[in-house]
């Protein structure tokens, strides 16, 4: 264990971050004391007293070691391997030396600001997403081995249980609107990927690739019904005190299609102008069913239901447009993903690659570093230089 710790330190020490990076991580900091120390007041005394000892960061770590021990390793480390490492560390894979700063240290950090069901929600359905962003990059690389398949899929899992957790909250709180809003977000980008893994499988099919792609299904399927169960109860409201929140859905569905008219037309040179349904025909169609044309369609019904009266099933209308044009930008994404790894074998070299560009690049100021025991069955020594 000791020794896989040091070998990611090592790796982690190749790349420099730069004067910005320095100054990126500061704020970083900076906005997370905000955040996590207004709240206790003790604390707050406690750094009133000593304010005037010591540098920044040795007056904060006092506070965070006196509260939270586990929340200040966690700091520590995110701010070990931040700048180039932290940055470099999003682009691997499962297996590659940096993938663990990436889903225990990044992802974490990132996580403690998410705020709220809501906010929480939208993190896991994120990390999911970007779980199946890995399993498409081996598979197209080739190396989706069943270890690796298996460590996503678990990760998969964790992250759609959690997810279900924090709408259950949503829920129990009354707030079916957000429950909706997450479901279907939830389940655009699960289609979305279920698509692309499942063209990946047709060029080249594996038994890893079939088995990972029918659990992505499983999971679409449970959050799909889940929105469907949101949008019963919210298409059951005819109120007119559901009026305004129906009006701002609209204005937000068509601010959507716009907003994808605009990234297939950036990227197509298609027209921006041009209707949905012409656009549809330019092969960046979801499915069958969600394509942009049906995604046109859903609006004209939502906007008639809107004249009726009926605005619980105008703003489940609206957000099925969404959810529709989400679909056809997350796949134009993902196929940019692709082209940007095409030209490189392997992540690992990716990695390299950055630490030597930054090295001949930046110039690196040596400042004093202190000397920080991570205490876990052993010990192990690392330099922090801020």
């Amino acid at each position: 264990m000791d020794n896989d710790v040091e070998k990611i330190i090592a790796k982690a020490k190749r790349i420099v971050p730069s004067p910005d990076d320095r100054r990126e991580m500061r704020r970083n900091v900076e906005l997370f004391v905000k955040q996590y120390t207004v709240r206790n007041e003790a604390s707050l005394r406690l750094l009133s007293k000593e304010g005037s000892e010591g540098s920044f960061f040795m007056r904060w770590w006092t506070v965070f070691t006196r509260n939270n021990t586990s929340m200040a390793i966690a700091l520590l480390i995110a701010l070990l391997v931040g700048g180039g490492t932290s940055f470099a560390a999003e682009r691997s894979l499962p297996g590659e030396t940096l993938y663990p700063i990436k889903v225990a240290v990044n992802e974490e950090v990132r996580g403690w600001f998410s705020g709220g069901s809501e906010g929480d929600a939208a993190w896991e359905a994120r990390k999911a997403e970007r779980r199946l962003e890995e399993a498409e990059a081996l598979a197209r690389e080739g190396n989706l081995s069943a270890e690796a398949r298996a460590d996503i899929a678990l990760r998969l899992s964790s992250h759609a249980s959690a997810f279900n957790a924090e709408t259950k909250k949503l829920q129990a709180e009354g707030n079916t609107v957000s429950s909706l809003e997450a479901h279907s977000n939830f389940e655009a980008s699960l289609k979305a990927h279920e698509r692309i893994l499942a063209n990946l499988a047709e060029k080249g099919d594996t038994k890893e690739l079939s088995s990972f792609l029918g659990e992505v299904r499983a999971k679409r399927a449970i959050v799909a019904e889940a929105r469907a169960a949101d949008e019963v109860k919210i298409s059951a409201d005819a109120s007119g005190d559901f009026k305004e929140a129906a009006e701002g859905k609209l204005n937000a569905a068509r601010n959507k299609l716009s907003e994808v008219r605009a990234f297939i037309a950036s990227r197509t040179g298609v027209s921006a102008n041009m209707e949905i349904s012409s656009l549809a025909s330019v092969d960046f169609k979801t499915s069958e069913e969600g394509d942009l044309s049906v995604a046109e369609a859903a609006l004209a019904r939502g906007e008639a239901a809107m004249e009726k009266g009926a605005y619980g099933g105008a703003f489940a209308d609206f957000s099925e447009v969404i959810r529709l044009a989400q679909e056809a930008k997350l796949i134009v994404q993902a196929e940019q993903r692709a082209e940007r790894r095409s030209g490189t074998s392997s992540s690992e070299s990716r990695v390299k690659g950055e630490a030597e560009v930054s090295s001949k690049n930046e110039t690196r100021t040596e400042t004093p570093a202190s000397n920080v025991n991570l205490k876990t069955n052993g010990a192990v020594r690392v330099d922090l230089g801020l």
